[in-house]
């Protein structure tokens, strides 16, 4: 466990990031980024998959065998903070390494998990995201007890976030006008009878 800052060091340590430049405190966030390092080679990895802005890589603790992190090559902490145009890129690869790993490993399911903040579960400060191929009776859970709320709470929260929503504009984000039309097959729609996983969908031009 890390050791804790005495609130001496905290003081200092704040007034010297005051004093550092933006591009000065990146590079700092970098260096002490283990995923930041992982990207640098600092770091050795069992990669699957890279390209200019991303990494995959199989994680060391994973959840089932075949678990793999993709995270961004540029440091960014939280969902939020990404670009549009580069989330618009990663959530497309997120979809197709799905289906490479659900092919390559004959899984039965496919968890895509993704966690902004400590208290959401994210233990390293750098966007990622968790790819998990799932098999029957494999012991994963992600459940949580239903929190209970009078209808006057649910409709306060409801409003507080049309509120903050109103401002969303997806519009002028740029996106493919090519549609990819899925052959849905009787194999897609039902597991055989050993539970046997379904082939990815084929793509039709």
């Amino acid at each position: 466990m890390a050791e804790q800052l005495t609130p001496e060091q905290a003081a200092a340590l704040q007034e010297k990031l005051k004093q550092m430049s933006p591009e000065q405190i990146q590079e700092l966030v970098k260096k002490q980024c283990v995923f930041c390092r992982i990207v640098a080679g600092e770091i050795p990895s069992k990669k699957v998959y890279e390209d200019d802005n991303f990494l995959a890589f199989l994680d060391i603790n994973p959840a089932n065998i075949g678990h793999v992190l993709v995270v961004t090559k540029d440091h960014f902490s939280v969902l939020p903070q990404l670009p549009n145009e580069l989330a618009a890129k990663y959530f497309v690869l997120v979809k197709e390494l799905s289906a490479r790993i659900y092919d390559a490993l004959g899984a039965q399911g496919i968890n895509i998990l993704q966690n902004n903040g400590p208290a959401a579960g994210q233990e390293v400060p750098h966007i990622h995201i968790h790819i998990i191929p799932r098999f029957e009776e494999d012991g994963v859970r992600f459940t949580w007890e239903p929190k209970k709320a009078e209808e006057s709470e649910v409709d306060a929260v409801l409003n507080k976030i049309k509120a903050k929503a109103k401002d969303i504009d997806i519009k002028g984000v740029s996106v493919s006008k090519k549609k990819e039309v899925i052959e849905m097959t009787e194999e897609r729609e039902q597991f055989d009878s050993k539970g046997a996983a379904p082939s990815p969908a084929r793509r039709i031009p």
